[in-house]
């Protein structure tokens, strides 16, 4: 209700160029007492002030204390905030500057004491309360202090002053910087998930956290975004991911109802190189009403070799001040680019040329990566005499065969390889298994099954976790 009425917001201000909001914001409070102990600011500076200084200077003064700390607060602080202390706060520094200048102050003792104990108790309310913005006020403190030495006397000849040609010269400056700030792009920051490679671009004034799983921005107003990639142990699906977001990651009632409400094409699924179609990415829109009101947004998924990545972008829906051209911006900016990780591996097995297990390392984090072209670079050195018995190397080679090329005759040829170095490997077993059967060798795949059970005394267990390998 107060943002719909013009309270402060840095995405109105910066997105829809409401400049009208950083002198609306000081009229609004969020509650009785808010608005009383104002009043009560109003009154007691008043008494002093008003009848000694220049109408227009103190029209002007207002203006001035209204403006600025709420538009210091547009770069410098989030969230939406209201009231008139700013006001408050600029009288309160006039009348040390006034007084300083004049003398006066230091005369009216009564006036001296109430003031400091006013300002001594809504200071010590406020740090009561994590709700409160400090900045504002001390802003508003400090310039009316340096403005009050500028305030015209109440029997001056004058009619135009220095402060009010600098309050004149603020609304002139709004009045064109709000047509200016609706086509305004903010600077941009990177935001990175370095061991896959994905970047996106969010405007450099929304606030950035980050943990061992995801990335969150946030403009603090009505947008939130997440963004994380994780690796699966089999090729995921895009059903699956969507899946798993609307029922177990939408923690406020849902508008869906049920995960069968959402429509959407899965275009290619499993492993997916990272250079093929998939880079566009899936998107599925969603919508919920929470406590706080409608919300609205995308997922956005991409498959890609044994990864997926999505953007969850958020925002909260009222009246027209929502940020959706920087959403907008945010999302269109995804793009994947080389991994640092495994940039990291192959620079250690270029130092290392004889060690084939960095070579091997990088070819399965590429693998896992879907970074097609360094995983061919990487089998042609895996395929000099040194490196070929490798273990992991055919067998790597057989499930790139299958699940990249669609090859089940090399793919076969590879995990058979792969079968005569690690004969217990149980990923191995079923995958050399699981392609004889698709070949129609039922009696070989049975030998290789029974001798595996030989061997690990564990085969059912094996089995129901790695069913997925199954061509």
């Amino acid at each position: 209700m107060l943002l719909t009425l013009g309270a402060h917001a840095r995405a109105p201000v910066l997105e829809h160029g409401e400049v009208w909001r950083l002198l609306a914001a000081s009229f609004l409070h969020h509650s009785t007492f808010h608005l009383w102990s104002n009043v009560a600011g109003l009154l007691i500076i008043g008494f002093f002030v008003e009848p000694q200084v220049n109408r227009g200077s103190l029209l002007a003064l207002s203006f001035l204390s209204s403006v600025v700390p709420f538009a210091d607060s547009v770069l410098l602080a989030d969230g939406i905030s209201v009231g008139g202390s700013v006001v408050v706060y600029g009288w309160a520094g006039a009348a040390f500057g006034y007084g300083f200048k004049q003398r006066a102050l230091l005369r009216q003792k009564m006036f001296l004491g109430a003031l400091l104990v006013y300002l001594g108790a809504t200071l010590w309310i406020g740090l009561q309360s994590s709700g409160v913005a400090h900045r504002p006020h001390v802003v508003a403190l400090t310039l009316g202090f340096v403005l009050g030495q500028h305030l015209l006397p109440a029997n001056a000849q004058k009619i135009f002053s220095s402060i009010n040609a600098g309050a004149l010269a603020l609304a002139v400056l709004l009045g064109v910087g709000g047509h200016y700030l609706k086509t305004f792009e903010p600077p941009a920051q990177a935001i990175r998930l370095e061991k896959t490679g994905l970047i996106f671009d969010a405007p450099s004034l929304w606030v950035l956290e980050r943990d061992d799983r995801a990335i969150q921005v946030a403009n603090q107003t009505d947008a939130v975004v997440w963004a994380a990639c994780a690796q699966e142990s089999q090729p995921p699906s895009v059903e699956a991911t969507v899946a798993s977001f609307v029922s177990g990651q939408l923690l406020w009632p849902q508008v869906l109802g049920d995960v069968g409400d959402v429509r959407f094409e899965p275009g290619r699924l499993g492993m997916v190189p990272k250079d093929d179609a998939v880079r566009p990415g899936y998107t599925v829109p969603f919508s919920f009403l929470g406590a706080n009101g409608q919300f609205a947004g995308t997922l956005q998924v991409w498959v890609f070799g044994l990864h997926r990545c999505w953007i969850v972008a958020s925002q909260w829906r009222h009246a027209r001040t929502s940020s959706v051209r920087q959403l907008d911006a945010l999302r269109a900016s995804a793009r994947f680019e080389f991994s640092s990780t495994l940039r990291e591996r192959l620079e250690k097995a270029d130092a290392s040329p004889e060690a084939g297990v960095l070579l091997l390392e990088a070819a399965e984090l590429a693998f896992s990566l879907g970074e097609e072209e360094t995983l061919r670079e990487l089998f042609e050195k895996l395929e000099q005499p040194d490196h070929q018995s490798l273990p992991g190397v055919a067998h790597l080679k057989a499930k790139h065969a299958l699940m990249i090329k669609k090859d089940v005759a090399s793919a076969r040829r590879w995990a058979l390889q792969a079968l005569e170095v690690s004969p217990e490997d149980r990923e191995v077993v079923l995958l050399a298994a699981g392609l004889l059967l698709e070949g129609g060798e039922v009696t070989r795949a049975r030998q290789i099954l029974m001798h595996a059970h030989i061997l690990s005394g564990e085969f059912e267990d094996w089995l129901e976790k790695t069913r997925w390998l199954k061509p």
